[in-house]
C-alpha cells in the first residue's frame, strides 16, 4: 500500500475516493471505486459489510480498484456504516415517528431500484464538473454575502429522511424573495447560463422546472442518495460558498450508468452536471466544516413542440410498476391519465398523499403542464391552494415556475 494511501485511510469518516480530487473530463484506470450500498443504503436497507468472510466476493475486487495487495478488513470508508445508519435512522424516529421515517426511507430505496432502468439516458456516464460562469458567479457570490444573515430554515415533510435536517438544519436564501435586490433577475440568468451548459452537454432542448434559491448545508449534514421525480431530469449543481476547515472534502456520491460511485469534490465556482432522474446522487458522509452552500437547477428535454418528452425507455412505462403510494405522483408527472385514474378510484386517498418532499400529484401534473390531470384531480378532491411546504407555492406557483402554459390558461392567469 502507498504511504499516501496509508496516512489518508488513518483519517476519520474519510471517504476512499478523496483520495483523488476527480477531474470529471479525466479517467482513471486504477480509481478506486465501489458500487451500492457500501457508504450508505441506497438499493438495500442492509449496508454491504467489509470482513474477512466476503474479501473473495466480485463486490469488493470492485470496491478495491487495485489500490491494495490483499482485500480490507475494514471499510475503508472510515466509519461503521450499518451503525451510522442506525443511528440516523433514530435521530429522525426520535423528531417525528419510526414508522414515517421508515417510510419514507423504503420509498427512497424503491425509488433508486425502481426508476434508473427504466429512464431514457442522455450521456455516457451521466455526470460532468467544469467551472460555472465566472463573471456571473461573482454576482451570485454578493448576493449570497449580502442575504446570508436572512437565511431562513427549509421546511421538511414529517420523517423526510433526505437529510438529517432535525440535527444539522438546512437553510434557505430565496432568489425569490422581493426584500433581496436582483434576487429575480440574477435567477433568470443563471438558468439561461446553465442551461446552455446542460444543452450541449446532454444534447437536447431542455424547459426550465425549477430554481428557487441558495440552500446552505450545516455541520454534520448528509443527503441520503436518491434520484429526483420527474420533471427533475436534467440539473446541474453550483457550489456558492464553504465555511469551516474540511468543508472541500464533503463529496457528492454519484453512481454513473456504469454502476459505479465516484465522489466528486466541489470548490466555490465549480459546476455539476447531472441526470438525476437516473444518477443516484447524495452526500452521505457527514460535512466537516460549518456551512456548505448550493444552488440546484433542474431542466427537462422537450421536443421540436415544446411538450415533454416521454422519459422512460423503450415500452417501460409507469404503468409497468405497482400502484404503491408514489406511483401516482409519478404518473401525474408523466401525463399517465389512465393510470392517475386508475389508482384513484382504487384508493381515493392517494389523491391528496404528500410525498417526501411534501408534494401532492397535483403540483407535480402543474409543474409538467399536464393540465388534463389537474382538472381531474381537482374533480376529484385536490385543493390548488394546497402548498408544498409552504411559502406561497401552491399549483398556480409551479405553473407559472415550469411556465406551464395550458395550466395557466385554465387557472385563468393567461
Amino acid at each position: 500500500m502507498s504511504g499516501a494511501l496509508s496516512c489518508a485511510l488513518s483519517a476519520p469518516l474519510l471517504p476512499l475516493l478523496l483520495l483523488l480530487p476527480l477531474s470529471l473530463s479525466q479517467h482513471y484506470d486504477h480509481a478506486p471505486v465501489y458500487a451500492h450500498d457500501v457508504s450508505f443504503p441506497i438499493l438495500s436497507p442492509t449496508v454491504v459489510p467489509f470482513s474477512e468472510s466476503n474479501s473473495s466476493s466480485s463486490l469488493l475486487s470492485t470496491i478495491t480498484g487495485g489500490y491494495f495487495d490483499t482485500p480490507p478488513k475494514t471499510n475503508p470508508l472510515g466509519h461503521d456504516v450499518q451503525e451510522f445508519y442506525s443511528k440516523f435512522i433514530d435521530g429522525c424516529s426520535a423528531k417525528y415517528s419510526r414508522r414515517q421515517c421508515e417510510q419514507t426511507e423504503r420509498q427512497r430505496i424503491q425509488q433508486n431500484n425502481d426508476q434508473p432502468p427504466k429512464m431514457t439516458n442522455y450521456t455516457t456516464l451521466g455526470y460532468h464538473k467544469l467551472k460555472f460562469d465566472p463573471d456571473l458567479f461573482a454576482e451570485l457570490l454578493t448576493f449570497y454575502n449580502s442575504y446570508r444573515d436572512q437565511a431562513v430554515p427549509e421546511k421538511w415533510p414529517a420523517g423526510n429522511t433526505f437529510t438529517n435536517h432535525w440535527s444539522s438544519p438546512t437553510l434557505m436564501v430565496s432568489l425569490e424573495d422581493r426584500r433581496f435586490h436582483n434576487g429575480l433577475s440574477l435567477k433568470t440568468r443563471i438558468w439561461d447560463s446553465v442551461q446552455k451548459s446542460l444543452e450541449s452537454w446532454s444534447h437536447q432542448t431542455l424547459k426550465k422546472t425549477s430554481l428557487y434559491g441558495i440552500r446552505i448545508y450545516t455541520s454534520d449534514s448528509i443527503l441520503a442518495p436518491h434520484v429526483d421525480r420527474n420533471p427533475l431530469i436534467t440539473s446541474a449543481i453550483i457550489n456558492v460558498a464553504q465555511k469551516g476547515e474540511g468543508t472541500e472534502l464533503w463529496p457528492l456520491e454519484v453512481y454513473g450508468h456504469d454502476g459505479k460511485a465516484f465522489n466528486v469534490t466541489m470548490e466555490p465556482g465549480d459546476l455539476v452536471l447531472y441526470e438525476s432522474h437516473s444518477v443516484i446522487h447524495g452526500r452521505p458522509f457527514p460535512l466537516v466544516g460549518e456551512e456548505y452552500a448550493n444552488v440546484f437547477v433542474h431542466f427537462e428535454p422537450i421536443d421540436d413542440d415544446e411538450n415533454p418528452i416521454v422519459q422512460y425507455d423503450g415500452e417501460k412505462t409507469p404503468s409497468d410498476t405497482s400502484a404503491d403510494e408514489l406511483n401516482l405522483h409519478r404518473a401525474a408527472a408523466s401525463g399517465d391519465l389512465k393510470l392517475v385514474q386508475k389508482i384513484s378510484e382504487k384508493e381515493v386517498h392517494k389523491i391528496t398523499m404528500r410525498d417526501e418532499n411534501d408534494w401532492q400529484p397535483v403540483h407535480e401534473a402543474a409543474r409538467a403542464d399536464n393540465v388534463e390531470i389537474v382538472k381531474y384531480l381537482v374533480e376529484r378532491g385536490a385543493k390548488v391552494e394546497d402548498e408544498t411546504g409552504g411559502g406561497g407555492r401552491d399549483v398556480k406557483f409551479w405553473a407559472k415556475e415550469s411556465n406551464s402554459k395550458r395550466v395557466l390558461e385554465w387557472l385563468g392567469e393567461l
